[in-house]
């Protein structure tokens, strides 16, 4: 039997405050499982939203160069660059390109010649390849806004990136009016 005195009374019990060992153990394990079925498919989406986010910024450089012409009433070039001054001469546009007046519609920018540069653009990721078919180092648009001297009737320009899926591609299709059309693989020219 137990005395209690007058004026005394028992303390109460404390609770403990956190968690016990199987807790944080079945909680982290819980957590482990949720990351690694949502960072994949978090990956792939960003991948290709970067990629439709660089095939809208060369679009709107093509818009840009076709407007240009039509505005100054001269020959505009969009070129493949490495340097952003001058045209590269090759196929493989993620290294970068430029946008310039082409006063003598060559498909080539000298500086001597009055041919004044009015974007370049850097290059993007190693892992992206943007390339042309027809070897479409060059795409000009005259003075009506249409391809100035086409190698084909539709340009088509190819975007992959080697760690995301296949219908992370996108293309850039140019016909001879000078319209630029994003596709997916398997539509039009894009594959």
């Amino acid at each position: 039997m137990s005395i209690i005195r007058r004026g005394h009374r028992a303390a109460p019990r404390r609770r403990s405050v956190g968690f016990t060992l199987m807790e944080l153990l079945v909680t982290t394990t819980i957590a482990a499982v949720l990351v690694s079925a949502t960072v994949p498919p978090l990956l792939g989406m960003l991948r290709s939203t970067r990629l439709a986010s660089q095939v809208n910024s060369f679009i709107g450089d093509l818009r840009y160069a076709r407007s240009q012409a039509i505005r100054r009433q001269q020959v505009v070039s969009v070129c493949a660059s490495a340097d952003g001054v001058s045209c590269a001469g090759e196929t493989n546009w993620q290294r970068g390109w430029i946008v310039f007046v082409d006063a003598d519609g060559d498909g080539r920018r000298e500086p001597g010649l009055a041919e004044p540069l009015l974007r370049a653009q850097p290059a993007w990721s190693e892992d992206d390849k943007f390339s042309a078919d027809h070897e479409a180092s060059v795409i000009s648009f005259g003075r009506n806004g249409f391809i100035w001297r086409p190698k084909a009737s539709v340009v088509t320009l190819t975007l992959r990136n080697r760690r995301a899926s296949a219908e992370a591609t996108r293309c850039v299709a140019i016909d001879l009016l000078g319209r630029a059309a994003v596709q997916r693989i398997g539509a039009g020219d894009c594959a």
